[in-house]
């Protein structure tokens, strides 16, 4: 792991620990923003974070706490932190946050090897595509389409 990494990690932890343990929505969203540079940062932050009790706060921590394990290269075959994504997600929110969760709830399917519930996922995911101007998440999306459809 790069010095910078760790540093930007301890940094944040830090500020979590500042707060009781429980992350703002604001805080949340800056581990969104850097979630494809340091996966493995954003992970150890939100691991030493409670997890929010309720609301759009739960369902994001949910969220981003599965993208970071997978982007970690952590196969999670339990679907029970992804559903509370995909719950909240399925009816209101941003559509690039709709898409994720229900991209990520077909990884967790694929990693227990649940071909047919991780296909619909990513069925109702792609409900979403059209919505977003967001081309690398919409990419990673038809390309687990694919690979899966070749199996």
């Amino acid at each position: 792991m790069k010095l910078r990494t760790v540093i930007y990690a301890l940094l944040l932890a830090t500020l979590c620990m500042g707060c009781g343990g429980r992350l703002s929505m604001r805080e949340l969203e800056h581990l969104e923003a850097r979630m494809n540079d340091a996966p493995d940062s954003v992970l150890a932050v939100l691991t030493a974070s409670d997890m929010p009790r309720w609301g759009e706060r739960r369902a994001l921590y949910a969220l981003l706490t599965v993208q970071a394990q997978d982007k970690s290269y952590i196969d999670v075959a339990d679907d029970s932190l992804i559903s509370i994504a995909t719950r909240y997600y399925d009816r209101r929110g941003p559509a690039l946050r709709r898409l994720q969760a229900f991209y990520y709830h077909g990884r967790v399917y694929a990693n227990a090897d649940h071909r047919h519930e991780a296909m619909a996922a990513y069925t109702r995911a792609k409900d979403f595509a059209y919505e977003v101007d967001a081309p690398y998440s919409v990419g990673l999306l038809y390309a687990q389409m694919v690979l899966h459809a070749m199996k």
